[in-house]
């Protein structure tokens, strides 16, 4: 499924293609149920014309006996087809969550870094992820409920044509405006909702820091509720307007027109008085006619007229997915990290510049980098100097960069990302935070090697070296405490805990060459320093790139590259450094008093 470009025609079937045994079964309910009331015209007849000549004892009441079981017949079948239907439902949508959420992820999985950083991308993916099942799963209820509409609304002027057949031409042209309007309506809702997108994206999040507890401490130490308040009413308010200007002009137009439905019916019932009176059209037929028409008049007003607009809605979702569907994705971004060793002889960045899409600023400019393996290098520089985007490209996860990155004297671009992730292990300056048990926390870093008991041996040396180990042994279950605060038994960290299980995910990984973006960033000058004590185990004789704005890694480098505004200025050892490059002298200077202990 996931390599498919979905059309339109697709996503209306789609239900079909995720639960194909149970959507055959709805669509012949669907069928039999809105049959019945065209069955229902001639058995409230056939029970009406008997009673008639019942009274004047033209027949015996056995006569009667065939309509009433029909009739009964039809209310039985009318109250199990709504049960059978609702739990049809329930296995299509699970079918739906099953086949297309999982589509969505691995879709979502696949986005390069543009894209997902693309605010108008990420617009379409929260309109796309919110409740998607749901919104398929009506969308295609609303399709079965227009289809049995047309069948029942079908069946009715298919018998009032052969008494006034001029009738159904007025009913076909007041219903065919109620569907004009109706689509437009819909189609206008959810261009709203698209407009109204970022406004909801902000209330939400405002609403969110106002309720989490992750902002409990700050929001009642710093009294911002009133501000946040304020913000939160000035996008929910624009939100609502829009979508309350769409909705009521709608509900006006749609309304009026199924009044002129109502009045076009009860026309018809009195013109149907004529052919009653002269005898062509029986009591019975009569008032079945009119029973049904009502049904009709309310089925067009109410019912056809927000099916059409939901329907309009889930139009212009389904187009939303087909964007979506067709967003360019990364080749190989879910495979998982080839099994054979690759090894890492150098990497060499020449004349890279580098500019993030839809900006202008030029983040790295003609670097030119050699990494050689086995050796220690550290990137330092201040904040936005380009550090982390010479991860970002090395790492594959931006390819769209001016000059060459090569890996053993080949291009970056000709390896697969499989090769990459074997490559190369990296802990990230924003790392993620699992909240899963400790040790699939860290055995995320090799996952080839998941359960096995050489991991299990690996998490426990990593734990040790980051100086968590005696920490997790406290736990009350170990490596297997859930982390977090999904539920009472999971265990929250500290910052610089939460550092440290992230640095044992990177760890275990059998890659040649550690990347450390920012490792000590939450860590006080006193632990960042034991931790590069142990430097050489966690190391493991590995080529490692330590980036990072703070100065304590470098005495652990072989080599120090100096960034500043995406040109490096100044590399080599401390002590060239220090005598040659001023922003790194003025760098140390503030902070030797962190590391004095250890100059």
């Amino acid at each position: 499924m996931e390599k498919h470009k979905y059309r339109w025609y697709d996503l209306l079937l789609l239900p079909w293609r995720c639960a194909p045994v149970w959507t055959i079964f709805r669509i012949i309910l669907l069928f039999i149920v809105r049959a019945l009331p065209a069955v229902q015209i001639f058995a409230t007849a056939a029970f009406i014309d008997g009673a008639f000549r019942l009274l004047r004892k033209e027949v015996q009441w056995e006569t009667l006996i065939i309509p009433v079981i029909v009739l009964a017949s039809i209310i039985i079948i009318n109250h199990l087809g709504a049960v059978i239907a609702n739990i049809l439902k329930q296995f299509i949508g699970n079918g739906i969550r099953l086949r297309f959420v999982d589509y969505l992820t691995k879709k979502c999985a696949k986005l390069p870094c543009a894209e997902i950083e693309n605010h108008e991308t990420w617009d379409l993916i929260e309109r796309i992820k919110t409740e998607s099942d749901v919104k398929i799963e009506r969308g295609f209820e609303n399709l079965l409920n227009l289809v049995g509409i047309f069948i029942q609304a079908g069946s009715f002027l298919a018998v009032l044509f052969f008494e006034a057949w001029w009738s159904v031409f007025l009913v076909l042209i007041v219903g065919g405006i109620v569907v004009y309007f109706a689509l437009k309506g819909g189609k206008n809702q959810y261009d709203a909702e698209k407009n109204v997108s970022e406004f909801r994206r902000h209330y939400q999040y405002y609403g969110n820091v106002m309720v989490s507890r992750d902002f409990v401490d700050e929001r009642n130490l710093f009294h911002f509720f009133p501000l946040l308040q304020r913000m939160w009413e000035k996008n929910y308010f624009k939100t609502r307007d829009a979508e309350k200007k769409v909705t009521v002009r709608y509900l006006v137009r749609i309304k009026l027109v199924s009044s002129f439905m109502a009045i076009v019916t009860f026309g018809i019932a009195a013109l149907l008085l004529f052919p009653l009176s002269r005898g062509s059209l029986s009591p019975g037929i009569y008032i079945s006619l009119i029973q049904a028409a009502n049904g009709v008049v309310d089925l067009m007003s109410w019912e056809l007229s927000d099916c059409v607009n939901l329907y309009a809605q889930y139009i212009e979702y389904v187009k939303d997915i087909v964007t979506f569907s067709n967003l360019p994705e990364v080749s190989g971004a879910l495979d998982l990290p080839t099994k054979e060793k690759m090894e890492i002889r150098d990497v060499e960045f020449r004349n890279v510049s580098f500019t993030y899409p839809g900006t202008d600023r030029e983040i790295l400019r003609n670097v030119n980098l050699k990494i050689k393996a086995g050796r220690h290098y550290a990137i330092v520089g201040g904040n936005g100097a380009g550090k982390t985007t010479i991860i970002k490209l090395l790492t594959g996860l931006y390819t769209e960069f001016e000059g060459e990155i090569l890996i053993n004297d080949m291009s970056i671009r000709e390896y697969k990302l499989s090769e990459l992730k074997a490559m190369l292990s990296v802990l990230f300056q924003d790392f993620a935070r699992y909240e899963i048990s400790v040790e699939d926390n860290i055995a995320l870093g090799n996952i080839l090697q998941k359960g096995t008991e050489s991991q299990s041996q690996a998490i426990e040396q990593a734990l040790y070296l980051v100086g968590m180990d005696k920490k997790i042994e406290a736990l009350s279950e170990g490596m297997k405490t859930r982390l977090g605060k999904l539920s009472e038994e999971s265990k929250d960290l500290s910052g610089g805990e939460w550092q440290r299980i992230a640095m044992a995910r990177t760890m275990i990984s059998p890659a040649d060459l550690l990347i450390l973006d920012e490792p000590t960033a939450a860590l006080d000058p006193m632990s960042e320093s034991g931790l590069y004590q142990k430097f050489a185990q966690i190391s493991g004789g590995r080529t490692t790139i330590f980036i990072s704005h703070r100065l304590g890694s470098t005495m652990l480098a072989d080599e120090i590259i100096v960034l500043d505004q995406g040109v490096i200025i100044g590399q080599g050892s401390h002590d060239f450094l220090i005598s040659t490059c001023p922003l790194y002298r003025q760098m140390y200077e503030n902070q030797r008093d962190w590391y004095i202990e250890n100059a």
